[in-house]
């Protein structure tokens, strides 16, 4: 067995026809033997987090083996020492749970994605009263919302901080795919936003639930409120199926849809390996 590390991963990978991700990082390790490419791992950067290294593996033979991929990391790590590691992985891949733990990898995030009729939220939401005729207020991106959003999406990625997005930016990153016409944003007397829960175009028959934040319990209610009138009317249009995707370090959409993942297993774990 032997590792290579090499300097332009995007060409090797493409050289190999391994991988076509377009993101791929300069520096990279393969492993070979006998001649043969067994496994590789390299790293892509994240721009809204540019404190960490996301790392990215494969293996080509059946079985994959926690002590190379411990050495692929160590000579990564020997040419980039002063970097923090993030590695994504699915609930299921217990095969490197040694190496999660031999290597100092911390879980900082479980991240559910459960897809749910949209008739199973309206009937599990059949308490909640509401009027389907009420108008909320129009969902409009002011700075005020901008700002907010950015500073709660803070608050819920603290262990791999937000990198310096300006507002412009930021704008641009919450208007992507957003249904502005069923979004909700609820506002005080004092014009403060005290609830909002972002609701995202999929396809012809599915939405998707973002972002979700409340300030207090009656502002949680009012939200209730409001979702229920919203699923209403998404069901109207046809809409079949609501996805989510709730991590357990966001304080808000974790206690807002926690009922439709206590029994369930994450569908991602995060790990960060601290330099």
């Amino acid at each position: 067995m032997q590792l290579f590390i090499h300097d332009d991963m995007k060409a090797v990978l493409q050289k190999y026809k391994l991988n076509k991700i377009e993101t791929v990082s300069k520096t990279g390790v393969i492993c070979e033997e006998d001649g043969l490419t067994i496994a590789y791992l390299y790293y892509t950067t994240n721009r809204f987090h540019p404190y960490s290294l996301h790392l990215h593996c494969n293996f080509m033979i059946e079985k994959p083996d926690e002590e190379i991929l411990s050495e692929m990391l160590n000579k990564l790590i020997a040419r980039l020492p002063n970097s923090n590691y993030i590695l994504k992985l699915e609930s299921n891949d217990y095969v490197y749970g040694e190496f999660i733990n031999s290597n100092n990898f911390i879980e900082i995030r479980k991240t559910y994605e459960p897809e749910i009729s949209i008739d199973y939220l309206v009937n599990y939401y059949r308490y909640i009263e509401c009027d389907y005729d009420s108008q909320s207020s129009p969902f409009i991106i002011t700075d005020k919302l901008v700002h907010k959003a950015q500073e709660i999406y803070k608050c819920t990625h603290e262990a791999n901080p937000l990198g310096d997005i300006s507002l412009h930016e930021w704008r641009m990153v919450i208007t992507d795919d957003t249904d502005l016409e069923h979004s909700i944003v609820i506002y005080n007397e004092n014009k403060d936003i005290i609830a909002y829960l972002f609701v995202f175009d999929n396809s012809e028959s599915v939405k998707e639930i973002g972002w979700v934040y409340f300030k207090s319990e009656e502002a949680k209610k009012q939200l209730l409120i409001q979702l229920k009138n919203t699923l209403l009317r998404l069901k109207k249009l046809g809409i079949k199926i609501i996805e989510f995707e709730i991590d357990n370090t966001d304080t808000y959409s974790y206690e807002l849809f926690y009922p439709f993942i206590i029994h369930s297993f994450p569908s991602l774990i995060t790990y960060m390996k601290y330099k």
